[in-house]
């Protein structure tokens, strides 16, 4: 799990500035792991309206690093 400074509780991120966040750290965005342990992983995260996602206190980017 990682701690990405463009991922901030309560605003609107695409799942694409997350997975470029992660890349140029030189990881890979699987998904997010929510704060109740739900696992929703990119693609279809992507697959939402406007492919945006909002991340809330406890929730956790999964990636492979």
């Amino acid at each position: 799990m990682c701690a990405l400074p463009c991922a901030r509780a309560g605003k609107a991120i695409s799942v694409f500035e997350l997975s470029e966040a992660a890349r140029l750290r030189g990881m890979t965005a699987l998904g997010v792991v929510r704060a109740d342990g739900r696992c929703e992983l990119a693609p279809a995260l992507a697959a939402r309206s406007g492919g945006e996602v909002v991340l809330q206190e406890g929730d956790m980017v999964a990636v492979l690093a």
